[in-house]
């Protein structure tokens, strides 16, 4: 049986953050979890980062300092876990701090139920320093076979029952050097999502503790999910691209649900980060700025074929099925009339 001080690694990207980092590393050097190896992954700063990092490497023989080129969130994290040498792994967005008992609790309760992964809540906290609210995860507590779909997938909502983000979670280390490979560099929206699915693949169970909430994820204006640019659908193509690798090929009826998953969280994404943003940023009164968008999504390959494999593996229905039969059909501008009439799609 593992022993409850397992070495877990923890990983933290760093690019241009020398405001917030400091806070963070100090959170986690705070923790009553000891056993650690801490690795910061300055992806090509350009400010003070990379020096507040090696000040604390300097101060602390757990920290491990990785400097390279600037590659993006997914090669960050993948840099940091192709080194790590703990049985298990946590992610820390350099922004964001942690409780000092997070990790003691996580472990705790990995090696108390002998999952592959443990999945809990956080506390959001605004960009002025205030707590704002604590998110849990739908799903109930208790422990799930990775395997069983139906179980914590909410045919609702469309969506799984538990958060996405991966600094909500602590990984096994041996299924994660092999999920992480499965995620593009280039991933830049819904990479959280696409290493979760990743490594549901690969990992036996998970387990659920929603009284653990002590990741401190602090909500600033700036976050990319949040921001609309003119490579939106560049992004989420990407993101789609590459989850669409995590479906097999084969017309196996027992993965037809694994197969709903992915497509419908592509499609959330799609409606979030990519027509969600576009609503917001021009607004109704930008109409043909709307059309021009609809349309050159509609002429987009990858969202193509997610909408026309969609259909033919009969994984959308309802609203979404019609959404996705207009755009394949490239008539963008129905499309767009369906949105206006339906919020949720």
């Amino acid at each position: 049986m593992e022993a409850i001080n397992s070495k877990l690694s923890i990983i933290v990207p760093v690019y241009n953050i020398d405001k917030y980092i400091g806070k963070c590393i100090d959170s986690i050097r705070s923790s009553t979890y000891t056993n650690l190896e801490v690795i910061l992954v300055d992806d090509g700063s350009t400010d003070n980062s990379g020096n507040i990092c090696d000040y604390y490497k300097q101060r602390d023989d757990r920290i491990i300092v990785v400097h390279k080129t600037n590659g993006g969130l997914v090669s960050a994290r993948k840099a940091g876990v192709s080194i790590a040498t703990g049985e298990y792994v946590a992610f820390v967005d350099g922004d964001d701090f942690v409780d000092s008992d997070l990790y003691s609790n996580a472990i705790e309760k990995l090696i108390e139920t002998k999952a592959d992964m443990i999945c809990f809540g956080y506390t959001r906290w605004d960009n002025e320093g205030k707590k704002r609210e604590v998110a849990r995860n739908s799903l109930s507590d208790g422990i799930y076979n990775s395997s069983s779909y139906s179980v914590y997938y909410d045919e609702k909502k469309q969506t799984l029952s538990f958060i996405h983000s991966a600094c909500t979670k602590v990984f096994r280390t041996s299924f994660l050097k092999s999920a992480v490979i499965e995620v593009n560099d280039v991933v830049t929206k819904g990479e959280d999502l696409n290493i979760t699915l990743s490594y549901l693949k690969l990992a036996s169970s998970f387990c659920i503790d929603n009284t653990i909430t002590g990741y401190m994820y602090v909500d600033r204006s700036t976050s990319i999910t949040r921001t609309y640019d003119n490579k939106s659908i560049e992004h989420t193509a990407n993101y789609v691209d590459s989850s669409m690798k995590l479906c097999d090929k084969t017309n196996d009826s027992k993965l037809y649900l694994w197969d709903k998953i992915v497509y419908n969280e592509a499609f959330n994404l799609i409606k979030s980060d990519c027509i969600g943003c576009a609503f917001e940023h021009y607004g109704k009164k930008g109409l043909l700025k709307l059309i021009l968008f609809f349309r050159e999504m509609a002429n987009n390959n990858v969202f193509y074929n997610l909408f026309d494999n969609g259909l033919k593996k009969q994984v959308f229905s309802g609203k979404r099925a019609w959404y996705a039969h207009l755009m394949i059909k490239k008539r963008y501008i129905s499309a767009l009339i369906l949105r206006l009439r339906y919020k949720e799609l």
